[in-house]
């Protein structure tokens, strides 16, 4: 009798394994998975696990169901977390049922009962809080994770993504009832398993319970005196004989399947999207947690399927654009969903419509659903953005382009004006908004906004009396002088791109259309943001603090930088009046105010930023 009920135990507790198997599948949403993965993994994890404290036999699992791969084991760790969270929640009640019946309150039961049920409540609020709208929480934690080296940060971020995702995947109605059925199937086996090795081993049922719950999960082997606890069986009938009775069915189904079928087992794939470099993917974590958009990674997923997301190379709005890589070849794909998806629309009608720009822009293909809309632009390996190209073109070639793009812009002549609600709207959203972000980033980046600057070793008047200054100034007054624009290309010279073979030399791969308030202005002034105030080189500025409100930076400012931009001064002091110049100069501050809320956590380009827009403004200042 006792045989026969210590092989019940073992048989039943198989059967829980492979349920355990299928509901795992499921948490991992990953249907390429072969049962022999599924099976040697759970197998060694357990067997790992007889040996080593705290489950650590888990990770062991990971890495014989990744294959070592690190994206792999992000996702196969993730399901494992939760999988274990789920069996928490499980167990939680079946304890508090047991400590409530044993009458006696055990205090074995209270040894198990109180760390399972605070743990598993931390998870809950942890990922309540990551799932949740942005809150001061959440930044926190991200402000944390990215003092880490860069690699480690990935890691983690890959973690809490896949566990966020497998969660959100969970709590539909449909998967969530399958999880559950397949739960209590499984703990059935398994607690009917508990009770045939209780009973073998002439202990009550709920004794018996008790007993093994308390020496599985607490993993107490050994008594004070060093002898083996529940003389070892627990150990060995529950997790060694079953884990090798798993591997002796992986391996015979692995020879049946060899045998009568033609399918080669297929190892674990990747969920989710592909990047090519860690600074993309550290990117994209960091928007998916801090949108408000609920369907981020779904529209993300729809956005970028079957393509490989090599570099941003421009973003700061709504719409951004990446480059991506396709069977078809590479692409500028030019992107948004939710709020900017209606304007990148009207975007997209005006460049297919007959409007003379074919020379600037070139629609290779889109897409368009009611959640998202993209759409790709071409792209050369032959060809680069202006503010490289620069560099080792000769000065006729790029101020041939710089020529080429005054005059598009400055030869429109559309009906539309802005009226006093467009610019009023302008200064609300882009400046008022915008300014607010100074005191915090000064404090952030430990300026005293009430003491003067010095930079490069000029001294510059306070960033408080500097931007006192500059709200003093009659800004209605001088924008409601600016000529209307039907396009622009948001004309920094990133965004530019030298094509030797197009007919203009260049292309744009950020094309736009009027918004509320655009002008002529505002759109020559994103060259200035380029030229005058080095834009692209905030990426890569090298910033020391001397001393307090002291700073050297090094920008890598170019001397064909330099050409160009008094070439542009040249040909818009040619053409353009006073006024308008001033509005230019206006304009080209306000869009480096513009580019603070999207520097999220990189302090060395934050700084880099606020130090330039106090020396526009003292620019504005002087030569008022």
């Amino acid at each position: 009798m006792k045989i026969l009920l210590l092989f019940s135990a073992v048989s039943l507790t198989i059967v829980g394994h492979i349920m355990r198997i299928g509901r795992f599948t499921l948490i991992l949403n990953e249907k390429s998975i072969s049962k022999r993965d599924s099976y040697e993994s759970l197998a060694i994890g357990y067997i790992f696990n007889s040996f080593l404290p705290i489950r650590l036999g888990e990770i062991a699992r990971a890495i014989r169901l990744s294959g070592g791969n690190i994206k792999k084991f992000s996702s196969a760790a993730s399901a494992i977390v939760i999988e274990r969270i789920l069996d928490g929640i499980f167990l939680i009640i079946v304890i508090a049922i047991l400590w409530i019946y044993s009458g006696e309150r055990n205090i074995l039961l209270e040894n198990l009962l109180f760390p399972y049920t605070v743990s598993v409540l931390v998870f809950l609020l942890l990922i309540t809080l990551l799932i949740s709208t942005p809150n001061t929480i959440k930044s926190i934690l991200f402000r944390i994770l990215n003092n880490f080296p860069e690699k480690i940060t990935i890691y983690v971020y890959r973690f809490i993504f896949n566990t966020v995702a497998m969660i959100k995947m969970l709590v539909q109605i449909n998967v969530l009832r399958e999880v559950i059925i397949k739960s209590i199937v499984m703990w059935f086996f398994y607690f009917t398993a508990y009770i045939c090795l209780s009973l073998s081993l002439s202990q009550g049922v709920t004794e018996g319970l008790i007993l093994i719950l308390n020496k599985l999960f607490t993993f107490e082997i050994f008594d004070d005196t060093r002898n083996l606890v529940f003389p070892g069986v627990n150990i060995f009938i529950i997790l060694i004989l079953p884990a090798v009775g798993l591997l002796v069915i992986s391996y015979l189904k692995n020879k049946f399947d060899a045998k009568f079928s033609s399918h080669s087992f297929q190892n674990m794939q990747v969920n989710g999207l592909i990047f090519s470099n860690s600074k993309i993917e550290h990117h994209f974590y960091e928007s998916y947690f801090k949108s408000k958009n609920r369907e981020f990674y779904k529209n993300y997923q729809e956005i970028f399927d079957q393509c490989e997301i090599v570099r941003d190379e421009s973003g700061g709005s709504n719409a951004v654009i990446s480059v991506i890589n396709t069977k078809e070849g590479k692409f500028y794909r030019k992107y948004t969903f939710g709020e900017g998806i209606e304007n990148l629309r009207t975007q997209l009608e005006f460049l297919q419509s007959k409007n003379g720009l074919d020379n600037f822009v070139t629609i290779e293909k889109y897409k368009i659903t009611d959640s998202i809309i993209s759409f790709d632009m071409k792209f050369k390996e032959s060809s680069t953005s202006l503010s490289k190209a620069c560099e080792f073109i000769n000065d006729d070639f790029s101020t041939g382009i710089i020529d080429s793009l005054i005059e598009s812009i400055v030869r429109q002549s559309p009906n539309k004006v802005n009226t006093y609600k467009d610019r009023l709207l302008y200064i609300e959203s882009k400046i008022l908004k915008n300014i607010e972000l100074i005191d915090e980033n000064c404090l952030e980046l430990g300026i005293d906004v009430h003491k003067p600057l010095k930079i490069n070793g000029f001294i510059y008047p306070s960033v408080y009396e500097m931007v006192d200054r500059f709200m003093q100034s009659n800004l209605d007054d001088i924008f409601s002088k600016d000529s209307m624009i039907l396009f622009h290309g948001d004309l920094t010279l990133e965004n530019i791109i030298w094509d030797p073979s197009a007919e203009n030399k260049y292309y744009l791969i950020d094309p736009n259309v009027s918004s509320n308030f655009n002008s002529k202005e505002s759109e020559l002034a994103k060259l200035y943001q380029s030229l005058k105030f080095n834009y692209e080189s905030h990426k890569y500025a090298e910033i020391t603090e001397i001393a307090k409100n002291s700073f050297l930076f090094i920008s890598h400012y170019s001397n064909k930088y330099s050409t160009l931009k008094n070439h542009l001064d040249e040909q818009l002091s040619r053409r353009l009046s006073r006024d308008r110049l001033a509005s230019i100069n206006m304009h080209s501050v306000i869009h480096l105010f513009r580019i603070l809320p999207y520097l999220s956590h990189e302090k060395n380009k934050k700084k880099f930023i606020v130090l330039q827009i106090i020396i526009g403004l003292y620019d504005l200042e002087v030569n008022k």
